[in-house]
């Protein structure tokens, strides 16, 4: 992930926030779809039984990894490393 280019045209969003939007694009594909707190909060409100939940800990995102026209792939992503190295100018 480069923010260079972008950076150059003067996008106001990528000096806000550099590359931070597509770091949490990336992240959404490791964690499964209802894990954050926002997804979790119909079952406290509708449920406040002890026990009961509507979240699925089974439930990971589709991911498919794309290798040309013929060959997709549904891949599972366990982890993700991020190195940020910042450089001055």
């Amino acid at each position: 992930l480069d923010a260079s280019d972008k950076l150059d045209e003067g996008d106001i969003i990528t000096q806000q926030f550099g590359i931070a939007p597509q770091l949490a694009a990336l992240e959404m594909l490791v964690h499964p779809k209802d894990e954050n707190l926002l997804a979790q909060l119909p079952s406290f409100i509708l449920a406040p039984t002890k026990g009961f939940s509507f979240s699925k800990k089974d439930n990971p995102p589709m991911v498919l990894f794309i290798w040309g026209r013929k060959r997709v792939l549904p891949v599972n992503i366990t982890s993700m490393n991020v190195t940020e190295t910042e450089f001055s100018t």
